[in-house]
């Protein structure tokens, strides 16, 4: 359900790939899901960086697999469980 001018906007986007709306409102969707994932992954990438340096910088010996855990351990708590 969309006003008619975003329909008509879709429509165009769509003939100009020459594919339906519906594929083309299913292939943006695909698109930012990727991106979004890929968000995800570079911030928590990021937050293992930060985290190795902290590491190293204060003398924790502990590996990257241990610091994984302790991070998944502590999300279990997070939604209430």
């Amino acid at each position: 359900m969309f006003e008619e001018k975003d329909y008509l906007t879709l429509a165009m986007l769509a003939r100009e790939e020459n594919v339906s709306v519906g594929e083309w409102l299913r292939d943006a969707a695909k698109i930012k899901a990727a991106k979004a994932k890929i968000d995800l992954v570079r911030g928590r990438q990021k937050a293992i960086d930060e985290i190795m340096t902290w590491r190293s910088k204060v003398g924790v010996r502990a590996t990257k697999e241990e610091i994984l855990a302790w991070v998944r351990e502590g999300r279990k708590y997070e939604d209430g469980s």
